[in-house]
């Protein structure tokens, strides 16, 4: 392998096993702070629970990590398809770092795919870097991004008005006491999802990188030290971060009572487990999240619409649409920069 091709290759696992860690770092706790606010599970138990689940769930399959690094761009093999891969690994980075530095609302997730798409856009254009299949991102990319949400907040709502229905003669401190146990399975699926779609990205892009450099072939699977180093990763990051953002991020939500709580998770682990084994599509897990905890709150019209007010607030949603364009444009840039330097 040439020194170039070594030197970036490198560089693009080390930043693909940083944005992991990112992961962990800021979106587990949001999973399970459901869970720690109705006492179902104490901060400490839920952060190792996360970490032991999202590990189980960055090795059970790779069926996101496939969609990312085979079905949405066609990248020919080269230094130019390498340096495309890692200036948008990079741009999603710089992205993720400056909008935690601005305090906005994003998704690393969204970060991490616009980025390398945009890069790779940009790359066309000055060397055969590959091209982006649109229809794919499409149909696996945006599309599911809108859907998902709604199908989150649906499913968390229909639990919800089940739950009414089923236990409306019981007892309420014996129902609250039978959900708290439940929530251990729903958190355990949230976090297992989590697991799924974050470390399986980072898994894809760099696949994706294998195949710029030559290392493995065209339609390879993702190698086995690739799949237990984001793993590992995402644990570090979780650990890092999970048991303090946890307990800021608990002070600031809607209070739920644990079968609401067991919905919102519910429908989150549905999302995101669909998502990730079936149709194999990256999500972020913060979207399926937050709108199952507004789905599920729904029985509950002033603290729902108090909690759709901050869950749809200007900031929020401007982050939201912002990251993608931003992470894309600051990959486009960064390969524009750094194709020179390939020769």
């Amino acid at each position: 392998m040439r020194t170039v091709t070594g030197t970036a290759l490198a560089a693009l696992i080390a930043t693909a096993l940083l944005l992991t860690c990112l992961h962990g770092f800021r979106d587990a706790p949001h999973l399970l702070v459901a869970s720690v606010s109705t006492r179902a599970l104490t901060p400490r138990v839920a952060l190792v629970l996360v970490c032991v689940m999202g590990a189980a769930g960055a090795l059970l399959g790779t069926a996101v990590a496939t969609t990312v690094a085979h079905r949405l761009v066609d990248l020919d093999p080269g230094d130019a398809g390498l340096t495309a891969v890692l200036a948008g690994t990079a741009g999603a980075l710089l992205w993720a770092g400056v909008s935690r530095w601005l305090r906005m609302p994003g998704s690393t997730s969204q970060a991490l795919i616009a980025g390398v798409l945009g890069a790779v856009l940009a790359g066309s254009l000055l060397a055969d870097t590959g091209s982006v299949r649109w229809g794919e991102v499409a149909g696996r990319v945006v599309l599911p991004m809108l859907l998902a949400p709604l199908a989150a907040l649906a499913g968390a709502w229909a639990l919800m008005v089940a739950i009414l229905w089923i236990f409306r003669r019981g007892r309420p401190r014996r129902v609250q006491h039978g959900f708290r146990i439940a929530q251990s399975v729903s958190a355990a699926g949230a976090a297992m999802g989590f697991g799924l779609q974050n470390a399986q990205k980072t898994m894809g892009v760099i696949l994706l990188g294998l195949v710029a450099a030559g290392s493995v072939g065209p339609g390879a699977e993702v190698p086995w030290w690739v799949r237990l180093a984001c793993a590992a990763t995402l644990v570090v990051g979780t650990a890092l971060g999970g048991l303090r953002l946890m307990s800021r991020t608990r002070r600031r939500i809607l209070e739920a009572d644990p079968p609401r709580a067991f919905a919102a998770e519910a429908s989150t682990s549905v999302t995101l487990l669909f998502a990730s084994l079936i149709p194999g599509v990256p999500l972020s897990p913060t979207q399926a999240a937050a709108p199952a905890v507004l789905g599920a709150g729904a029985t509950r019209r002033r603290r729902w619409a108090r909690a759709v007010r901050s869950g749809t607030s200007a900031l929020r949603l401007a982050g939201h649409a912002l990251t993608p364009l931003a992470a894309a444009g600051t990959g486009a840039v960064l390969c524009l920069l750094l194709l020179p330097l390939t020769g």
